[in-house]
C-alpha cells in the first residue's frame, strides 16, 4: 500500500522509509480459507494480477459480481444493498424466481481476517518473509534493489513503531532553515498501537493549548512560536515516519496492516 506505485512509489534512500502492506483475501500472506475463492465465492478472479482490496473499496474497480445480473460492486456490503432492493422490486412486479434475484438464496458474508489467526497461520506455515524493494535512480537511471528477511521471532504483532524523527533549528546558522534528526534509540522501538495514540493525543492537545496561548500572550517572542509549531509538526509526523528492522502488523478492519521499517542507508546488493 505504501509506496504506492499508482502514485509513483517515491522512496528517499538517504532517510528511514515505511513499507506498508495490506494483507486482505488477495496477499501471498492470507490464510487460504480467507481468500477469494474459498471466502469470498462472488470475488472476481485475479488472473494472475496483484491486487488489493482497498482500490474496490474506495472505487477504483470492482471486484464483486452479482451473479444474477451480473453488476459490479465494490464490496459485498453494496452488492448486498443491491439484491436486496431488486429483489423488492421484482417480487412487486412477480418476477419468476428462476431467474430473478427473488429466487438466489443469499451467500454467507465473507469471514474477518483476526490477528490471532493470522498469527498462527504464519508461526505454523510461513518460514521466512521477504521483503524486496527494487527502484530506478532518477539522476543516473540505476536499477537499484534492497533486500530483507524476516522470520516469526522478527515479527512484532499489535504494535506500532515509536517516532524517531525530528525537525530542529541549526542554531549556529539559524538562516539555514530547519534540518531532521533520526534518534536511532527509537529506531527499532514499538509500542502497543492505542497507548501510543492517547499518548499523542495528549501531547497534541496541551501543545495546541500551549500555542494558542502564545498567540494570544503580545509578550510571546517568535522563537518560543516556532519551537510549538516544530514540536507539533513532529507530533504529527509519526503518521508518517516510522520505522525498525522488524515488520509490526495490527488489525485494520476486516484486514491487518503491516508496517517494515527500512533502515538507514539500505544496502544494495
Amino acid at each position: 500500500m505504501d509506496p504506492n506505485d499508482d502514485l509513483g512509489g517515491v522512496l528517499f534512500p538517504s532517510v528511514p522509509a515505511d513499507i506498508v502492506h495490506h494483507i486482505d483475501h488477495h496477499s501471498a500472506l492470507c490464510p487460504p480459507k480467507f481468500r477469494s475463492h474459498n471466502n469470498c465465492p462472488l470475488n472476481e478472479s485475479s488472473h494472475g494480477m496483484a491486487l488489493r482490496s482497498l482500490d474496490s473499496y474506495t472505487g477504483n474497480r470492482d471486484e464483486v459480481i452479482c451473479p444474477v445480473c451480473g453488476e459490479s460492486y465494490g464490496t459485498y456490503e453494496r452488492w448486498k444493498t443491491h439484491f436486496e432492493y431488486v429483489s423488492m422490486v421484482e417480487a412487486r412486479e412477480e418476477f419468476p424466481k428462476e431467474k430473478s434475484h427473488c429466487g438466489y438464496v443469499l451467500p454467507p458474508e465473507p469471514e474477518t481476517i483476526t490477528l490471532e489467526e493470522l498469527r498462527h497461520y504464519i508461526a505454523n506455515t510461513v518460514s521466512e518473509i521477504i521483503v524486496v524493494v527494487e527502484a530506478i535512480d532518477p539522476q543516473m537511471s540505476g536499477s537499484f534493489q534492497s533486500i530483507q528477511s524476516y522470520k516469526y521471532k522478527d515479527i512484532v504483532f499489535g504494535e506500532e513503531f515509536e517516532n524517531c524523527m525530528s525537525t530542529q533549528r541549526d542554531e549556529v546558522n539559524p538562516m539555514s532553515g530547519d534540518f531532521f534528526c533520526v534518534d536511532m534509540n527509537k529506531f527499532h522501538a514499538t509500542t502497543l498501537r492505542h497507548k501510543k495514540i492517547k499518548r499523542e493525543s495528549r501531547k497534541l492537545a496541551t501543545l495546541k493549548e500551549s500555542r494558542s496561548f502564545h498567540q494570544q500572550s503580545s509578550e510571546s517572542s517568535s522563537s518560543s512560536e516556532e519551537e510549538s509549531s516544530e514540536e507539533l509538526e513532529n507530533l504529527r509526523s509519526y503518521r508518517t515516519f516510522r520505522f525498525s528492522s522488524r515488520p509490526a502488523q495490527q488489525q485494520r478492519g476486516s484486514e491487518i496492516v503491516v508496517q517494515d521499517r527500512m533502515p538507514l542507508f539500505a544496502t544494495i546488493v
